[in-house]
């Protein structure tokens, strides 16, 4: 492995965990999206038995990613990627479901830049470089569309038990981080197992009526498999197609947002989770609001990058969702100046788009000790879609999508 990477993992008790059978989507150059997928329908019942309320209670917050970077490269040294493109999401009750394949190209003026917007802190205590956020206690209603379709994902890996964020994206598809559904060991031990989705959590806890549904499947990039990449650090879980109470699949009930791709830097950005490490008990979904502030690419072996945003969440918080555009149902209208440039929501539909994951954080020392870390800033891989890369976002996703997510 290149660099460092640090997950750090506290002391669970081991759990018994569910067998899964392991695969790699054949492609040509690079090894594609690498997955496991659950051999039957009888393990979602052994899942479903596993979660009680106490193991659910003890499970640990998996702790946001943070590695020290590798390269002085910036996005500057680093070509545009294309044109910029979505994917329609879908809202309960507002008429047939998109494919998984519908895509939509934007216009040319959301390319990405070719130099960040702004420089990155120089150092952890560089608050004044700092992206401004707003950080705030999600207050309303969790079963409205979209934030009904964000909850929280506990699974178990390397034997301990631990919970993430992941948000639903498709039918029977949720995103969340590489690291919450796989160790980056290089190895298939390293998929997580036992993984259990509550959308709408609440400090009751699982929502009552729509309860919890089991991931059956999971897909990571190749380079987070091998290498534990955090430019890569995105993966999706596939859900049964039934849930613990509600015999129909996740997304019929929740909707799913829609998927964003080649965005420019410097994009308004909503990030969500629950996280669970100090201060937060994590029994509450947590917004924050901020601006994508830098770009940088962490990994010297390829060209892939990550972007920052202000946002001081802990550790339970990976895997929530970025969003361009937050809309509950209100009807948007076009700027005063007639100009969507500002307001990349408005052209895309009333429907939030994902657009990153909580990853990891930047740290300055290898191994990230304490006060190396940044921890008023988070990190995300870029979402892109392009036709010579193999383990882009849409890539991962599409295997999700192939293998019974859709």
């Amino acid at each position: 492995m290149t660099g460092s990477k640090i997950i750090r993992t506290c002391i669970a008790a081991v759990a018994s965990a569910v067998s899964f059978t392991t695969l790699a989507i054949a492609q040509e150059g690079t090894p594609g999206p690498q997955g496991a997928l659950s051999p039957g329908a009888s393990r979602a019942a052994d899942v479903q038995a596993y979660w009680t309320a106490e193991r659910m209670r003890s499970a640990k917050p998996m702790d946001i990613g943070s590695h020290s970077r590798q390269s002085s490269t910036k996005s500057g040294d680093l070509a545009p990627i294309g044109p910029a493109g979505v994917a329609p999401g879908w809202r309960p009750g507002s008429g047939p479901q998109p494919g998984p394949n519908d895509r939509v190209d934007l216009d040319s003026i959301r390319a990405p830049r070719t130099t960040p917007p702004f420089s990155p802190p120089g150092f952890p205590t560089d608050f004044a470089n700092y992206a401004p956020f707003q950080r705030f206690t999600y207050g309303g209603t969790l079963t409205r569309f979209p934030i009904s379709t964000v909850g929280k994902l506990f699974f178990t890996q390397l034997g301990q038990n631990f919970v993430c964020s992941a948000s639903v994206i498709n039918r029977n598809t949720l995103a969340t981080a590489g690291h919450c559904a796989h160790a980056g060991n290089n190895s298939n031990t390293g998929f997580s197992t036992n993984l259990l989705f509550c959308p709408s959590f609440s400090p009751a806890g699982v929502d009552p009526v729509r309860d919890c549904w089991v991931g059956v499947g999971k897909f990571v990039s190749f380079q987070w498999f091998n290498a534990s990449n955090f430019d890569r650090d995105y993966s999706c879980i596939i859900t049964s197609k039934t849930g613990r109470k509600i015999a129909n699949s996740i997304g019929n009930i929740t909707g799913w947002t829609g998927r964003a791709w080649n965005f420019a830097s410097g994009q308004p950005t909503f990030s969500l989770g629950y996280p669970q490490g100090a201060p937060f008990a994590g029994n509450r979904l947590i917004t924050t609001a901020s601006t994508e502030w830098y770009q940088l690419n962490m990994n010297i072996s390829e060209s892939q990058l990550s972007k920052y945003i202000g946002n001081d969440m802990t550790g339970g918080s990976s895997g929530g969702p970025w969003w361009l555009n937050f809309n509950e149902g209100g009807v948007e209208i076009a700027g005063v100046d007639s100009s969507n440039i500002t307001d990349p929501g408005h052209s895309t539909g009333n429907v939030s788009f994902i657009n990153g994951v909580n990853s990891h954080k930047r740290c300055t020392q290898s191994g990230c000790p304490a006060g190396s870390i940044f921890l008023d800033e988070m990190g995300s891989p870029q979402f892109r879609n392009t036709t010579t890369d193999n383990n882009e976002s849409e890539d991962v996703f599409a295997a999700c999508f192939n293998n019974g997510g859709a």
